[in-house]
């Protein structure tokens, strides 16, 4: 398998390193932690690690239980393996030995962490690395170094020693021994195989960097680009290619559902699911329950009521059959194509495996012939056998190197969004000053005046990302851990800069006095009451008192006293007893940070489709007409236009007005008694609505007419009735 790693830390726990200034175990200790976290958030196999303390009172090691009396005070704390969270844990431990504990040799320790590779990857392919964070104040026997070298570049394992020390070096008051160990590593590395001495400061600085996760150069197609038909009689040109994708968004990696009584480490858990019919009787009610099993599931489709039963071997049968191709249809001019046709991520295409030299030549000369004439290739793509097909444009791009070819999905008719918009305002009739103004403030925001690198894609990075890798590391670590706070770096993309922030200030004035900018209330997601008290009405406390009391009854009416109103606690849900009462009652609450509205409208919703299909003939029928008067009042006045007329075209439905003998019709005929009819744009000013004419709102009373959801007012599933929930409600 390519790409694999195998790393060894060997970190000096002597009791030296404790002595230094600015935190220098700590810093190495951060840093090696930080480098194996960022591999255990990766969870590649292929990638291994294990720590070396060297300088600890206990010994561990392969080479001192081969040979006793060696390699003293050198402990593992893993074998070679992919590093877990439990070592994570274990290195936040970890602290420097006791000041009457014996330095160890740091090179002894060197010589066990290369048996250790060599034992584990052999002479199999692996990117092989000792990296060692120690001091260079402690004595270290050289003797063994042209073998210790030897070993190295028979087993091509580089070596990087990060000095704790190194500062020190460069200074005249340096140490004797210091030179010497710093000259010896510097020895060890040349005759070695690779490596290289670095100062602490800048390996923690490293580990602090943001960086994007490198990905691995994958072709997304491996095929050919046809000039030409290849099914033709005609002649036509292959050529070979690969695609790469330029682009393409990460996603926060997602959750699996675990068991929260599980002691694993894993806490998995298996899910299994059952397929039960529901037998009704003459009344549609459910009388027992079958379940079916697995091999008689078959897939079926919706049409109108009708579901379509389709078998496995009818969906082969009716599958496009095409074959991997990338087909030239034709060139079209590039001010043909707008910007918001190009919706797929960007993909870069090379020479692909055979004949390379010709085919990166021919892409080469393509896209040089396609940026001279300023045009696009359509063309015709189908990633593997039996795929569906897209349409895409391979657009032309001049780079340092060479022309290159980007492609493109376009979009089918169906996809596109044609949204009718209100009609902005001419440019004709923008005034001059309008327009030096916001001159000005473009010229003032210009980003020119910042470093070419400012804000650019390469050198920004996703806050979010960012943000929800820290909240793992340190949840690992401690279940208790709050989430971090965004680090600084990231303020320039959600903070103005102060400079451009101190030009744009005297154009502030300016800009209000122009446009006639005013500060408004955000309601956001803020509640929303009905009938608020108006904050210009004010009483005294003795007429609150006074009232109260003239209002107060020892025994409640049975007659018109509500459940809730009878148990003094407020209302959560619409019963079918009281439903518009208790309707009205979610109104009037001003105690929930919740848009009451909202909660009533959709509360209303599930009780009338309760009271329909639990009525025996008409028994509920003007129960269901008080509660539409009330819901329809209720959503003209709180522009909630087109949740009204999505229900009352679903009670139009639930009438059944196709059968001229159906008992429903009597609910019919009572809402146009009541005027219920859907709500229009001149009764509410609900942008939804704003289509909704009289001539709109007269067809929905033709019986003959497709009862069709206006655009804008479907509902969402959750608030459709459930016959489920019933008892809920009583």
């Amino acid at each position: 398998m390519a790409n694999k790693k195998a790393t060894c830390y060997i970190l000096n726990v002597n009791h030296a390193m404790s002595l230094y200034p600015d935190n220098v175990f700590s810093k190495s200790l951060e840093t090696i932690t930080c480098s194996i976290e960022d591999r255990v958030l990766a969870g590649r196999k292929t990638d291994l690690v294990s720590v070396l303390l060297c300088g600890t009172p206990e010994t561990r090691n392969a080479l001192a239980e081969a040979t006793p009396g060696q390699y003293e005070r050198i402990f593992a704390m893993t074998p070679l393996a992919m590093p877990t969270v439990q070592l994570l844990k274990d290195l936040s431990n970890v602290t420097t030995s006791k000041e009457s504990e014996p330095p160890a040799d740091v090179l002894d320790a060197l010589i066990v962490a290369i048996d250790m590779i060599a034992t584990h990857c052999r002479h199999l392919k692996y990117t092989k690395r000792v990296v060692i964070f120690t001091d260079n104040k402690s004595t270290i026997d050289w003797l063994d170094l042209s073998a210790v070298a030897d070993m190295l570049k028979n087993n091509q394992i580089e070596l990087t020693i990060v000095g704790a020390d190194k500062k020190e070096l460069e200074s005249d008051e340096c140490s004797e021994i210091v030179k010497t160990n710093y000259e010896n590593w510097q020895t060890l590395i040349k005759e070695g195989y690779e490596g290289d001495i670095a100062d602490l400061e800048e390996a923690y600085a490293q580990t602090q960097t943001i960086y994007a996760k490198e990905v691995t150069a994958r072709p997304a197609y491996r095929g050919f680009l046809y000039i030409g038909s290849p099914i033709s009689k005609e002649p036509f040109l292959p050529i070979s290619i690969h695609t790469y994708l330029r682009t393409k968004t990460v996603a926060l990696p997602s959750s699996t559902k675990v068991s929260k009584l599980s002691d694993g480490p894993t806490k998995k858990v298996e899910r299994s699911s059952n397929y039960v019919l529901d037998v009704k009787n003459e009344e549609g009610e459910t009388t027992s329950e079958v379940q079916v099993e697995k091999e008689n599931i078959q897939k079926g489709y919706q049409f109108g009521k009708t579901i379509l039963l389709v078998s496995e071997e009818e969906l082969g049968v009716a599958k496009l059959q095409t074959k991997k191709e990338m087909t030239v249809i034709g060139f079209i001019p590039s001010k043909e194509v707008p910007r918001q046709y190009l919706y797929s991520n960007a993909v870069v295409l090379t020479g692909g495996a055979l004949r390379v030299e010709e085919s990166n030549r021919a892409l080469a000369a393509f896209a040089e012939a396609l940026y001279e004439t300023d045009r696009y290739a359509l063309v015709r793509f189908v990633t593997v056998d039996g795929a569906a097909p897209k349409l895409g444009i391979l657009q032309p791009e001049l780079n340092e190197v060479c022309p290159i070819l980007l492609y493109f999905d376009v979009p089918f008719d169906e996809d596109l969004r044609n949204y009718k918009f209100k009609a902005s305002i001419n440019p004709d009739d923008v005034d001059s000053d309008s327009i030096a103004l916001m001159s000005n403030l473009i010229d003032d925001m210009n980003l020119d005046i910042f470093d070419d690198d400012f804000l650019t894609p390469e050198n920004t990075f996703n806050p979010i990302a960012w943000r929800f890798q820290a909240a793992t590391k340190a949840r690992a670590l401690n279940e208790n851990a709050p989430v971090p706070e965004l680090d600084k770096r990231f303020e320039e993309q959600y903070k103005l800069n102060p400079l451009i922030e101190n030009k744009v200030k005297d154009l502030e004035d300016k800009l209000i006095e122009q446009f006639d900018i005013k500060k408004v209330q955000q309601k956001g997601k803020k509640k929303r009451g009905f009938g608020q008290i108006d904050d210009g009405e004010s009483a005294s406390m003795d007429d609150i008192l006074n009232t109260a009391s003239s209002d107060a009854r020892k025994r409640p009416n049975m007659d018109t006293d509500t459940i809730p109103a009878l148990t003094q606690e407020k209302v959560d849900t619409i019963g079918l007893i009281y439903p518009v009462k208790d309707y009205e009652a979610i109104l009037a609450r001003t105690d929930d940070d919740e848009d009451t509205v909202e909660k009533a409208n959709k509360l209303m919703h599930r009780v009338i489709f309760s009271l329909l299909n639990s009525s025996f003939g008409n028994q509920n029928y003007k129960k269901v007409i008080s509660c539409l008067v009330a819901l329809r009042k209720t959503c003209a006045a709180e522009d909630d236009a087109s949740r009204y007329n999505s229900i009352i075209h679903e009670v139009k439905s639930w009438c059944n007005l196709s059968k001229l003998d159906n008992t429903r019709r009597e609910l019919w005929d009572m809402l146009k008694e009541n005027h219920l009819g859907i709500i229009t744009n001149e009764e509410c000013q609900d942008v939804d609505t704003k289509d909704v004419t009289k001539e709109v709102a007269e067809k929905f009373w033709n019986e003959t007419e497709e009862d069709n959801l206006l655009a804008g007012a479907a509902v969402d599933d959750s608030e459709k009735f459930d016959v489920d929930n019933l008892e809920d409600l009583f």
